[in-house]
């Protein structure tokens, strides 16, 4: 049994935090708790001082702090998800459609940044609200609703990835187009259906 400095009362031992030299506090823990936090009020502005020019003075140890906090927390967070994730996979699945449907703008661009880097094109300033403008307008070829979005210049021949390079296409024609210039896909198309005529009148 030990007495408490401050409410006089006498107590059980295990009511007393014990110091950092082992021995019992002479607080007990309810008032101790009260006289640190008044202790934490009376000199708040003192401590924020010094913590802050504590990580003035060491920029290093505080960036090695941060980082290994973030890598942590992500850790946890991966874990978390990955553990979510395998539990619900018809969620991870419809999040994943929902996504894509969402930024389906987004991941256009991304793709033909993609491709014009790897070619070494031109790239000029192409934003996601250009792509949606564009999406927005029938196909460049037959008039059809457009779903993609096609170099007129190729890549492959050179062309820009650029808002002057591109045009609104459907699937089926931005398909058939490939790397060929306007003017041979259409010779191509046109030479194409001349032989199914022949073929069908022989």
């Amino acid at each position: 049994m030990k007495v408490c400095a401050i409410c006089k009362v006498e107590k059980p031992t295990e009511d007393f935090s014990p110091s950092k030299a082992g021995k019992p506090h002479s607080y007990c823990k309810p008032c101790y708790k009260i006289w640190a936090h008044q202790n934490y009020l009376e000199n708040k502005d003192k401590r924020l001082a010094r913590k802050k020019q504590w990580r003035l003075d060491n920029p290093e140890l505080v960036k090695a702090i941060e980082k290994k906090s973030r890598q942590k927390h992500a850790a946890k967070k991966n874990k978390y998800v990955n553990e979510w994730a395998k539990r619900n996979p018809e969620k991870v699945a419809q999040y994943a459609k929902n996504w894509k449907k969402k930024n389906r703008e987004a991941i256009v661009g991304i793709s033909h940044r993609r491709r014009a880097k790897i070619r070494c094109a031109t790239i000029g300033k192409v934003t996601k609200h250009d792509i949606q403008a564009l999406l927005r307008r029938p196909c460049i070829y037959c008039g059809n609703k457009s779903e993609q979005i096609d170099h007129v210049i190729p890549l492959a021949r050179g062309g820009s990835h650029s808002i002057g390079n591109l045009a609104p296409a459907c699937k089926r024609c931005n398909q058939t187009k490939s790397a060929l210039l306007v003017i041979e896909w259409k010779a191509k198309k046109r030479d194409f259906s001349l032989h199914v005529n022949v073929q069908q009148h022989a």
